[in-house]
């Protein structure tokens, strides 16, 4: 017991934010990194274990980076807070104060249908372009509307630059997805506007007969 003592006061603390390791009273080596901070402003710590000394502390070094190099995250820091949730969030907090309730609902029901079955379960940084693309891809060949598909790539869009602003990832993934362009605006007049598929007929027939 006196030399496993011994060993953990040499151990001691590493620098700040470099994380910690020391040995238990059981002889296992175990290393300890914040990984970011929980709604009530304490630190979250992560834990690492090791065979040894060296081994421990090569986990701790890897974890420290990746701290660095992502930044400290509510993500991270509350474990609970997946895909869905962060989303409902974000939905709740800043989304649906500006609608009307009507459309409040309409959107709700479209994350539910479509979205939160595809990627509800992920972790936040789990959903990259490649996952997005196949699912955009796939609701296409479903039959769904060009408009209904834009406005889920809308909803998603502006979910992911509210997470890129937090830091629960680094880049929005959806600023790149390829979808088909919004039917709804693919026929415009002169003055821009959008036609309505019955009123094209009759612009071109206006266009004949002023010739």
């Amino acid at each position: 017991m006196p030399q496993i003592k011994k060993s953990i006061q040499k151990a001691g603390r590493r620098g700040n934010n470099e994380g910690s390791v020391f040995q238990r009273k059981d002889g296992r080596w175990c290393g300890e990194v914040v990984v970011g901070y929980k709604t009530d402003g304490k630190p979250n710590r992560k834990t690492v274990y090791g065979k040894s000394r060296q081994e421990t502390a090569q986990k701790v070094a890897a974890l420290t980076n990746e701290v660095f190099v992502n930044g400290y995250t509510l993500a991270s820091a509350r474990k609970d807070l997946n895909f869905q949730l962060l989303c409902m969030e974000w939905y709740d907090l800043f989304e649906a104060p500006r609608l009307a309730d009507s459309t409040v609902e309409h959107r709700r029901r479209r994350m539910k249908k479509h979205i939160f079955p595809a990627f509800g379960e992920y972790d936040i940084k789990d959903i990259d372009l490649n996952k997005l693309q196949r699912f955009f891809n796939a609701k296409t060949k479903s039959g769904l509307s060009s408009d209904y598909i834009y406005k889920m790539k809308y909803l998603l869009n502006n979910f992911f630059q509210y997470a890129t602003k937090q830091h629960y990832v680094k880049i929005n993934p959806v600023a790149d997805v390829v979808t088909r362009k919004n039917v709804s605006v693919a026929a415009k007049d002169r003055s821009g506007m959008a036609l309505k598929p019955e009123l094209r007929l009759c612009w071109t027939w206006l266009k004949i007969t002023r010739c």
